[in-house]
């Protein structure tokens, strides 16, 4: 198989956008305090295309999307990991790693308002 781990991090294939990981602690109290860490990654960043649709909710199918390839870990949990990037917030929905192969695919549609 093909590694393309070293393209992960040519300039001429990738774009810097900033992970917002959610966290947390539980206080003595029995208080859940949320945290956030941001973290630089950098990843190909292109809009979503058709078949990758299929990884979104029915109900965000019409949502702007992005596809991102990336070295690094991308979670799409209970909560999800979010990507600020050019000047947008975006909710990660699938993560597939492909590491074997030297990257994660991850599919992220637009926060509004809204959502």
């Amino acid at each position: 198989m093909l590694n393309i781990s070293e393209m992960m991090t040519d300039p001429d294939f990738v774009s810097g956008f900033v992970l917002k990981r959610p966290g947390g602690e539980w206080a003595s109290e029995g208080v859940w305090t949320e945290t956030h860490t941001f973290i630089e990654r950098v990843g190909c960043i292109q809009p979503a295309g058709v078949d990758d649709v299929q990884f979104l909710p029915e109900g965000e199918r019409n949502a702007r999307a992005i596809r991102i390839w990336a070295e690094h870990e991308i979670r799409a949990t209970e909560t999800p990991d979010l990507i600020l990037w050019n000047g947008g917030v975006y909710r990660v929905v699938a993560s597939r790693p492909f590491a074997p192969w030297g990257y994660y695919y991850v599919v992220a549609t637009e926060v509004t308002h809204g959502n």
